[in-house]
């Protein structure tokens, strides 16, 4: 299963249980997100740095 599904899946079951997302939800977000600002910034020294 990829992250995203599996994040997806976990937000649901957050909404169901608590109002609060789980430990592992929040991981799995944070790890999504650093990986596109990373992505970004790649992108980024591509395009001023040929």
């Amino acid at each position: 299963m990829n992250k995203e599904k599996k994040l997806k899946l976990l937000k649901s079951e957050a909404k169901i249980e608590t109002k609060e997302p789980p430990p592992m939800y929040l991981e799995i977000e944070n790890e999504l997100a650093t990986r596109k600002h990373a992505e970004t910034h790649a992108l980024h020294f591509q395009t001023f740095n040929p």
